[in-house]
């Protein structure tokens, strides 16, 4: 054979072979674009299916995922890794002005949900598979109970928490919901002090307006099994099972109909209930709720619980309740280590209307506490992200939160009602927030400097550092550059 006829053999075996490579790889894609769909949903809930596409086709569809979600600004300090990733907030409640601001845009729902959107584009860049786990306190329902409801329980109310704090029934519209849903919310824990404010009728329908959204339900059920068993997401390597609950602070009302609606409280079930729940998944959460008002340390009995809780199988306990950020730590127990948050305050709340700059009450504690309405520290909190990559141990880090409004400018007449307000992520170090085009250069630097003094008293409390602060130093301070930190506990 001469050397033109190997030529012409060698290039005919070289087209043939990439003529094979390109069938191969149609064939690979059109088996992709073939395989039943998966609802996210489902994939949360329950094991993942092992995937059908090739190795390489695999790897490059998460290399795209990846990439897609770098584009969404991910938080600094996330780990990329394919991970079980679950977020927990704190309280919701929906105050009066928030009311009066929603009424006025036209679409309540939308504007509750642009208020949540600063921080929801943070859990958003996790992808659809990360749940969301939002601690609604307050029923949807029919409005049944007057503010009055509870001042026959003030002297057991004193009793057992040490104060005279009388609670007032709280209520909620439905568009709170829609907003919570087009924010990326999945779930809402209701094992709360206030789940039962409009009757165990309301407890009901706050269920059934959830769940007519999608939302799952925590804490609370149509029958005390229900409301008491735990929730699974993700696949076998990465399940991680959530569980929420509530210390109670006072018996039941007399008042409350025979409806079968339940809560999830604190009892002698609840150990042997996170041990089981142990036994079947790969990383447990407690969501705990305590009655323990502006307290920034957890009280003794708080401290038992959270203890036991980790020695029966919780890898983290997260509790709200107190609306003031305290200590997250690290607790060994019964040959265990877990990470407990003591109080991660309020995510969506008005409580601290009258504090802002120049109007100082400093904090108290007890019966001695200021009033919430003037405590600058219910407006920080912390939003938990939890991840859990097979092979790993359980991440656990905290976006802090500043619940943000422009009443102090519509007081100094540099504003017009009706009042803005947002929840803003908060950088760890330096410049905590970037305040909005439009806010009057007369009180940038007294808002920015408010909302850093007090940024830096709850991350003291919560004892809880970014390694992105590290790099700053007073040579080359920290300066806000549009995106917040993950911290956790050193």
């Amino acid at each position: 054979m001469n050397v033109s006829a190997v030529s012409r053999s060698r290039v005919a075996a070289v087209v043939l072979a990439a003529l094979a490579s390109v069938v191969l790889l149609a064939a690979a894609r059109s088996h992709v674009q073939t395989a039943a769909p998966t609802s996210p949903a489902a994939s949360r809930d329950a094991p993942a299916a092992p995937s059908v596409a090739p190795a390489e086709s695999a790897r490059a569809e998460r290399a795209r995922a990846e990439s897609a979600r770098a584009e969404s600004a991910p938080l600094e300090g996330a780990p990329r890794a394919t991970a079980t990733v679950i977020w927990l907030t704190g309280d919701v409640l929906l105050d009066p002005a928030f009311r009066r601001s929603g009424a006025a845009s036209g679409d309540p729902a939308e504007a509750y949900a642009s208020m949540i959107a600063p921080v929801a584009k943070h859990w958003r860049a996790d992808g659809d598979d990360a749940t969301v786990i939002a601690n609604l306190e307050s029923p949807v329902a029919t409005l049944r109970r007057e503010p009055d409801a509870y001042l026959e329980q003030a002297e057991e109310i004193f009793e057992r928490t040490g104060h005279r704090r009388i609670p007032s029934p709280l209520n909620a519209p439905q568009s709170l919901l829609d907003a919570l849903t087009r924010s990326g919310v999945d779930a809402v824990s209701l094992a709360n002090n206030h789940a039962l404010d409009q009757d165990r009728a309301g407890l009901a329908e706050t269920l059934d307006a959830a769940q007519a959204r999608g939302l799952a339900t925590l804490g609370a059920g149509r029958s005390d099994a229900d409301a008491r068993a735990p929730r699974f997401y993700g696949p076998a390597g990465a399940r991680i099972a959530v569980l929420a609950t509530f210390v109670r602070d006072r018996a039941e009302p007399p008042w409350l109909s025979a409806n079968e609606a339940r809560l999830s409280v604190v009892d002698a079930r609840t150990i042997d209930e996170v041990r089981r729940a142990a036994e079947t998944s790969d990383a447990v959460i407690v969501a705990v709720h305590v009655v323990a008002e502006l307290l920034a340390r957890p009280t003794p009995g708080t401290r038992e619980l959270t203890a036991s809780l980790i020695a029966a199988g919780a890898d983290l306990v997260v509790v709200h309740g107190p609306h003031v950020v305290a200590p997250v730590e690290r607790i060994e127990s019964g040959g265990r280590r877990g990470i407990a948050a003591f109080s991660i305050g309020n995510f969506v709340s008005d409580m601290g209307k009258e504090a802002r700059p120049g109007r100082e009450d400093a904090p108290r504690f007890g019966d001695d506490a200021a009033d919430k309405w003037h405590d600058p520290r219910t407006r920080s909190g912390l939003v938990v992200r939890v991840a859990l990559t097979p092979g790993s141990a359980l991440d656990v880090a905290f976006l802090p939160t500043w619940m943000h409004s422009d009443r102090w400018l519509i007081d100094q007449g540099l504003a017009q009602p009706p009042i803005t307000f947002s929840v803003e992520p908060l950088a760890a170090c330096g410049p905590p927030l970037q305040l909005r085009a439009a806010w009057p250069p007369e009180g940038y630097d007294a808002m920015e400097s408010w909302v850093a003094r007090h940024r830096d008293a709850a991350l003291a409390a919560a004892r809880i550092t970014s390694a992105a602060c590290a790099r700053c130093t007073e040579g080359a301070p920290c300066r806000w550059r549009g995106d917040a930190h993950l911290l956790r506990l050193q």
